[in-house]
């Protein structure tokens, strides 16, 4: 995290488990994070020095939740009559939802994840936003309009977020 007045960089956490957004760094690098894990704890060689690894444009991920952002981000359980997402030319989805599905109100509310990769940021942002947008979900509500704000904003675009930036400007 970055301090916004002063400047200082603080360092959150060492977390040595896969982490959800591991799709991005996956889109940038072309590197199958999962594979790898699994090929290294079969005592297998990666066949790669960090030098081989190279970086490819901009990736953003985004999660699609069922939730009521309107009232206060509380989950909204239920079963999917529709749930249908573009096929976008740089978009990956990882996800569980298909028609029929059941939202359970036990667990964490994710429904999918949506990773853009293009050549620069904004473009990755467009493809984020354009996939929300011709997304078909019916049976929850979800938290893809927040979503949608939220990638479009200018603030946002332009990286001048802070962690009370939400609560400012959009919700």
């Amino acid at each position: 995290m970055v301090d916004s007045d002063t400047g200082e960089h603080y360092f959150l956490e060492v977390n040595c488990r896969i982490q959800v957004e591991h799709p991005v760094t996956e889109a940038v690098t072309g590197r199958d994070l999962v594979a790898l894990q699994l090929q290294i704890a079969q005592d297998e060689p990666l066949g790669f020095t960090q030098d081989d690894v190279a970086l490819d444009g901009h990736a953003v991920e985004c999660r699609l939740n069922a939730e009521d952002v309107a009232r206060s981000f509380l989950p909204t359980p239920g079963t999917l009559s529709l749930f249908s997402v573009p096929d976008l030319p740089g978009l990956r989805v990882d996800t569980h939802c298909c028609p029929g599905a059941s939202i359970p109100p036990y667990y964490d509310s994710l429904m999918a994840k949506l990773i853009a990769h293009a050549a620069g940021r904004d473009a990755a942002l467009d493809v984020l936003i354009e996939a929300l947008e011709d997304l078909d979900v019916e049976g929850v509500e979800t938290n893809r309009t927040l979503l949608i704000s939220v990638l479009g904003h200018d603030d946002y675009r332009r990286g001048a977020v802070t962690t009370d930036w939400l609560e400012r400007a959009i919700v």
